[in-house]
């Protein structure tokens, strides 16, 4: 997934930019993280509560951006991504289907920040 531009609309809404919001933050929080290391029970709660959190608001992209915890899960997930195994990430998705749609919601999002066509995105539902 690549990272939120520093110039772009907060994703929590705020209508800030990200830089003046969110970033310092989320990059305290992700350096934290990042120094750990999961076992596979915290690997099994993670993706247990990313597939919660999705099913919580319906699979809903919009109602999933504009949710305060957004930020939080997008940064468990890549927590995830940074401390699994192919093997691994192929059994969360097939054990939480909520955790496989909130990742393909990021894959989704991360391209059309790229491509500038984030409106469309949340249009698709």
């Amino acid at each position: 997934m690549s990272k939120i531009s520093r110039n772009t609309l907060c994703p929590c809404g705020s209508g800030k930019k990200y830089k003046k919001c969110c970033l310092s933050k989320d990059q305290a929080k992700y350096s934290n993280q990042k120094e750990k290391s999961l076992n596979s029970q915290q690997k099994d709660e993670i993706a247990s509560d990313i597939h919660n959190f999705t099913k919580e608001h319906g699979g809903d992209k919009e109602r999933m951006l504009k949710s305060p915890d957004f930020m939080d899960y997008m940064n468990k997930f890549k927590l995830l991504i940074d401390n699994s195994s192919n093997e691994e990430m192929n059994k969360m998705t097939t054990s939480y289907s909520g955790f496989y749609e909130f990742g393909k919601f990021l894959e989704e999002f991360a391209m059309a920040i790229k491509n500038g066509a984030f409106d469309d995105l949340l249009e698709k539902k």
